[in-house]
């Protein structure tokens, strides 16, 4: 689980920010506490809305929540720059490191993972386990343009033959990529693996046209995953009576496709693979697939509706309203939410979707998701700023300062009466985060 987030130096953060899941004194709504934990454990929130007026900072914490993740999982190739974009309003700035830090609930064990870092390079970089009275350095590592010095903490290095072997993987990590990152490829385990896993297979980070990746694949061969799909179409009243996944020649959809692309996807895809890309025709994401014969096609997908008769009218998904596509790319998070321990990011969770579906996204997800997962949405729908609904620790804000850098706090702050009308006190400016709109009457028109 996600205890905390901080930033600093990074998009539109210039001094740290963060972000945080511990639940606060508030008595409301109990089961919105992770439960499996014993009392004296730090109780962690199961979600978190986030208000902010337009280009407050909102969308750059999902940005700088993902970067990390892209940066951990996906490496660094040598030479290559660090993905990074540090606060601009500032001159000093893109000189001083930009720096993340995560601290999780892994297990029973809690832990704290960051790197600080420059275009060119990690300027540093830990691990620490932190129990009920002292905190246990797994490592930390420092870096200049060249070098790389990395430092073990004794009590995750029993013996001299493993120190032998880490000191190795330390004098091969290149200044630009991480050490958790090489650790884990180099196949060493826990707590390495067990904070790579948590970026790899908990943490998903969904922003407004993000696809579900392999989305026709997944539904094609998933039955359960198409029968949940139907069950959500009826709740969320879609007017839809199902979905399927069909075949078609790739020359239809993509005719500009040339032969070498052709032969290049061939030679990478195994019988009955897919692979997502680019339809360099389109611009539209498609999901190729290679047959057992080696023919290639395009996997669509197909939603059903039906005539006056009862009878279903096949629509490709393309022909669907943006709400509708929205939720067909969000229904999945639902689904992954019952069967194990996630954390989705959704950033903007009400583009395109009615409030009334805002909403109840997340009453289901109170309802059906496992005691550990946790969602976390940046919204402008006011309809969720209901304390029928979630608790003050749950609402955040962000909002800019006078230096344009965006700063971020919890509604907890100001400690609201329950009875209070939370949505007229955001829209009277009480809590901030909201434009401050000139009258017409001003413009100059």
């Amino acid at each position: 689980m996600l205890i905390r987030f901080s930033v600093k130096n990074l998009y539109s953060f210039n001094e740290e920010a963060q972000f945080s899941m511990v639940a606060g004194k508030t008595q409301a709504h109990k089961d919105h506490i992770a439960a499996g934990f014993r009392p004296s454990d730090t109780k962690l929130l199961k979600s978190a809305v986030i208000y902010g007026a337009n280009a407050a900072g909102k969308s750059n914490l999902a940005k700088a929540l993902f970067l990390a993740q892209q940066v951990i999982l996906g490496g660094m190739r040598i030479g290559a720059e660090l993905p990074r974009l540090p606060f601009r309003l500032c001159s000093a700035c893109s000189s001083t490191p930009s720096s993340v830090e995560f601290e999780l609930l892994l297990d029973d064990s809690v832990y704290s993972y960051g790197f600080t870092f420059l275009a060119s390079h990690v300027v540093e970089e830990w691990l620490i386990r932190i129990g009920p009275s002292s905190e246990k350095e797994v490592f930390r590592r420092t870096s200049d343009s060249a070098t790389t010095a990395i430092e073990f903490g004794p009590s995750f290095l029993p013996s001299a033959k493993e120190r032998q072997y880490f000191e190795f993987l330390a004098r091969g990590t290149r200044p630009n990529q991480l050490f958790l990152t090489e650790a884990v490829a180099r196949n060493v385990k826990d707590p390495y693996a067990k904070v790579f896993d948590w970026f790899a297979n908990v943490l998903t980070v969904i922003f407004p046209h993000t696809v579900l990746n392999q989305r026709e694949s997944l539904i094609r061969s998933d039955a359960s995953l198409r029968s949940s799909y139907e069950e959500y179409f009826k709740s969320f009243d879609l007017g839809l009576a199902g979905l399927r996944v069909v075949e078609t020649e790739l020359d239809s959809l993509a005719p500009g496709m040339s032969e070498a692309m052709k032969n290049e996807l061939r030679s990478q895809l195994g019988p009955g693979k897919a692979i997502q890309m680019i339809n360099p025709v389109s611009n539209s994401t498609i999901i190729i697939m290679k047959k057992d014969g080696g023919e290639l096609v395009v996997l669509r997908l197909i939603l059903l509706h039906e005539d006056e008769n009862s009878k279903p009218v096949e629509f490709d998904i393309q022909e669907e309203s943006d709400g509708t596509q929205r939720l067909v790319d969000l229904i999945p998070a639902l689904v992954q939410f019952q069967n194990a321990e996630k954390v989705f990011v959704v950033d903007e969770l009400d583009r395109s979707l009615h409030p009334t579906l805002s909403r109840s996204f997340f009453e289901v997800f109170y309802a059906k998701s496992n005691p550990r997962s946790q969602l976390i949405a940046t919204t402008h729908d006011l309809d969720l700023l209901d304390l029928d609904l979630l608790r003050k620790d749950e609402i955040w804000f962000i909002e800019k300062d006078k230096q344009g850098a965006s700063r971020v706090y919890s509604l907890e702050e100001f400690k609201p009466r329950f009875d209070n009308d939370i949505r007229k006190g955001y829209l009277l400016g009480r809590f901030g985060a909201i434009p401050v709109i000139r009258k017409p009457q001003g413009l100059g028109w």
